[in-house]
């Protein structure tokens, strides 16, 4: 049985969910279709500050956002030494007491986070995936959500778009929006219809090819934790923690959040891999449930700057929500078909993704194809420069905390010692002015000492 909707969400992550709550507020119809059978938990945390937080609060979600997070007040970077014959003696004699289980942690540097409310009307924040979804999902009707809808195919024609799921129903629509990943299906059938018509799609874009898989990362969240041994769980604002180790190939995030947990990344450094394609390409695409129980075990005996070790919260977490992805950290060139499109994977990207394409479509007048192309053209060159630029902010940060060596040790003691903090605070402004809102509701009242810039999602 077919059904008709102007646009088809395909993907219920948090692009989805952003994507849905903005289009019903905009009077757009739609529909999501995800293919999970309901909302998958897992134990990753997130991270928002102004560029999205300003929009959260003209949906009417930033009050309940805060309730759920922490107050981000700086990313700290700690190097573990390597071990030699004397450290590992003071270890050892230390073994008993857990306030000296840090001695051979180095602390790097750190980026201050908090004069970000000061001066851009809100504060950074940490808080967990499954709290931010659950936020977003509740502001979504749930007849608009399908779920156990896994897509088979997806079909372009000359007034409108098919939607084919595994249960054999069809979706009839104007525009297939996809927020199901990098590797999603969305963009599977894309590459087919433009290489079918002849259309050019970069070889950079194609699955199948060579690329640089950066880091494998397991994550999960310690819970019912003692609030007496980890200070950072009675403080009123917390430190994101990064720690790169010289013994091995494992590097490591700490993410305390509220209701005395901590959530917990394991990166392990990649070789070239080759990418599989279709199905496995796309499991690669998104976190997965199960996480390679022998590969984040191996980063148990990490020595942690809040007390004990990595292990310990290992031991913490609900073997169920440990979940894994693999990071592969590019920019695809071809964003959109004839009527279909696509939004970012990342958290803060897609965010900004989906109001600005929400934004154009609301001020789309008809979808002919020529009105459609005109739209995802404007998206595409508003949004690409940026999300380039945020990758290459992301890429040195993670740097910073992930790369071993003299050069990387140069390299952060560099940005620890030699770069003046009117300087972070200027590339920090340059960053947060980007704080995009609806154009079709009303704004926000103004905050911070740094307005925002004057939007340009505007046809």
């Amino acid at each position: 049985m077919a059904s008709n909707f102007q646009v088809i969400v395909v993907g219920l992550g948090i692009a989805g969910a952003v994507s849905a709550i903005l289009l019903e507020r905009a009077g757009i119809d739609y529909v999501v279709l995800e293919r999970a059978p309901q909302l998958r938990r897992n134990g990753t945390a997130i991270s928002l500050n102004a560029q999205t937080l300003r929009l959260f609060e003209q949906l009417g979600l930033l009050d309940q956002l805060l309730a759920k997070a922490m107050p981000l007040r700086q990313i700290v970077f700690f190097r573990q030494k390597k071990m030699t014959s004397k450290n590992k003696k003071s270890n050892n004699n230390n073994n008993n007491n857990s306030n000296n289980n840090n001695n051979n942690l180095q602390r790097l540097t750190a980026i201050p986070l908090d004069q970000l409310e000061h001066r851009h009307g809100y504060p950074s924040i940490l808080l967990s995936h499954a709290d931010l979804m659950e936020t977003l999902l509740a502001a979504i009707p749930p007849d608009r959500i399908h779920w156990n809808k896994r897509v088979l195919d997806v079909t372009e024609y000359r007034a409108c778009v098919a939607v084919k799921t595994q249960d054999s129903t069809i979706y009839d629509g104007q525009i297939v929006l996809g927020a199901d990943g990098a590797y999603s299906a969305v963009r599977h059938h894309m590459f087919r219809h433009l290489k079918k018509r002849g259309r050019f799609v970069p070889d950079s874009d194609f699955e199948g090819r060579r690329v640089r898989l950066e880091m494998s990362v397991a994550a999960g969240t310690a819970e019912h934790l003692d609030r007496w041994m980890y200070k950072s769980l009675r403080e009123s604002t917390v430190d994101m923690m990064a720690i790169v180790g010289d013994d091995g190939p494992h590097m490591a995030w700490l993410l305390p959040l509220k209701g005395e947990r901590i959530c917990w990344l394991v990166g392990t450094k990649q070789r070239e891999i080759q990418k599989a394609r279709n199905d496995h390409a796309f499991r690669l695409s998104e976190w997965e449930l199960r996480a390679d129980r022998s590969m984040y075990d191996q980063a148990r005996d990490l020595k942690l700057p809040i007390a004990g070790t990595l292990g310990d919260l290992i031991d913490r977490s609900n073997s169920q929500d440990i979940v894994q992805v693999m990071v592969d950290e590019k920019c695809f060139k071809t964003w959109f078909s004839d009527r279909m499109v696509l939004i970012g994977d990342g958290a803060t990207q897609a965010i900004l993704d989906a109001v600005c394409l929400v934004n154009l479509l609301h001020q789309m007048p008809k979808t002919t194809n020529r009105e459609i192309h005109r739209i995802f053209s404007t998206y595409y060159d508003q949004r690409y420069p940026v999300v380039q630029s945020a990758l290459q902010s992301s890429n040195m940060i993670a740097g910073l905390a992930a790369k071993t060596g003299k050069v990387a040790n140069m390299a952060r003691k560099i940005a620890s010692t030699l770069i003046p903090q009117a300087a972070m605070t200027y590339a920090l402004d340059r960053l947060m002015v980007h704080r995009p809102i609806a154009s079709f509701l009303p704004p926000p009242p103004a905050r911070g000492k740094v307005l925002p810039r004057t939007q340009t999602s505007m046809v």
